[in-house]
């Protein structure tokens, strides 16, 4: 059963369209992650569907029921979604049952204690309830932000960057317990971000959103991230190196060497988008095209190199990779790099900068 669906969505601030088209759908127990960066639109969408903005054009359902089109209009509290804002907005004067309790009007005392109990051992923050938000950690008030949204019950649920306020070890931890609770409670969620990370973790699907407020890709983490359609999408997954090149005979030449483009045609401009952890360095001169080493910053997991191709194929610019493992050494000498098998991706030149 489709939990939210989302058809044809137009929306426009003033004279500046924001949302062209998006439809979207997100099944029962199922986590659809929308992907893409600042301003594109990702928000919006989700306030569209909560019933925080009001919706200019197309449909939107919760559980097969519509609660938005050209006619039709519920307001957020009648429509069966719960939403965790980027921000938590947890009330700091109320204790953190109340908090839970804010959604739940209507319950009898008896039911309302019962229901936050429940959810805060979904949580795992049993014993806390007569504590107050600014006591907790930054983990721990999501968490009651997540109990105050799972608390009604909800048949969808909509997340706004939940993870942006933590810091790098503490996001890691806890988007891994979130995972586990909404599984667990088989709600339909949406959730947005402009991580990269998080949405391949989190996702059953994954939606690529571009600047222009439209859909550019849809399906599962692993195709998207391999198998990009387009060349934004191929860009969003961490820092790249892009050429340019001519389909001469089902391929094209690059700094790195030759990559296959069976299905272009011959004398077609392109673009070669080529990821920093799609690249292999290597002593070995049987390996690839020539380099210099010009920087390797260790990061810990991995070290973040810069490199000069030398000889005739050199055109003087300055190609980036990461390399796993420590590797600062490596600065000054010449080695060799080529392309790893398929983290090439070439497509039709788009005249953009």
């Amino acid at each position: 059963m489709t939990g939210l669906l989302i058809e044809d969505v137009q929306h426009a601030y003033d004279d500046t369209t924001v949302l062209r088209g998006v439809s979207l759908s997100v099944g029962a127990g199922e986590i659809v992650c929308l992907l893409g960066p600042s301003g594109c639109g990702k928000t919006t969408l989700l306030r569209i569907a909560a019933g925080l903005e009001r919706l200019q054009s197309g449909h939107v359902s919760v559980g097969g029921v519509t609660v938005a089109d050209g006619t039709r209009f519920l307001m957020p509290e009648q429509r069966g979604v719960g939403f965790m804002f980027q921000d938590y907005a947890l009330f700091p004067h109320l204790t953190i049952q109340q908090n839970i309790e804010f959604g739940l009007d209507g319950l009898a005392p008896s039911a309302k204690e019962k229901r936050v109990k429940e959810v805060l051992e979904q949580v795992d923050l049993v014993g806390y309830g007569a504590g107050y938000p600014h006591l907790l950690s930054g983990g721990q008030q999501q968490r009651v932000a997540l109990a105050r949204a799972l608390a009604p019950e909800p048949g969808v649920l909509l997340l706004d960057e939940p993870f942006s306020g933590l810091d790098e070890t503490l996001r890691g931890q806890v988007r891994e317990e979130i995972l586990v609770i909404l599984k667990d409670t088989g709600v339909a969620t949406l959730m947005v971000t402009h991580n990269p990370e998080e949405a391949m973790f989190m996702a059953d699907r994954m939606m690529v959103m571009g600047p222009g407020g439209t859909i550019l890709q849809s399906g599962g983490p692993s195709d998207v991230y391999t198998q990009p359609t387009d060349e934004f999408v191929a860009s969003f997954f961490g820092q790249i190196n892009k050429l340019t090149g001519t389909v001469e005979n089902g391929a094209v030449e690059s700094l790195l060497g030759s990559i296959a483009t069976p299905e272009l045609e011959n004398g077609l401009p392109v673009s070669i988008i080529i990821r920093a952890d799609g690249i292999e360095i290597s002593p070995d001169g049987s390996a690839g095209r020539a380099i210099t080493v010009t920087s390797a910053r260790p990061l810990g997991r991995s070290t973040f190199v810069r490199f000069s191709v030398v000889g005739e194929e050199s055109d003087g610019s300055e190609l980036r990779c990461r390399l796993p493992g420590l590797h600062a050494d490596l600065v000054g000498q010449t080695m060799f790099a080529s392309v790893i098998d398929g983290h090439a991706f070439v497509f039709p030149k788009s005249g953009k900068a």
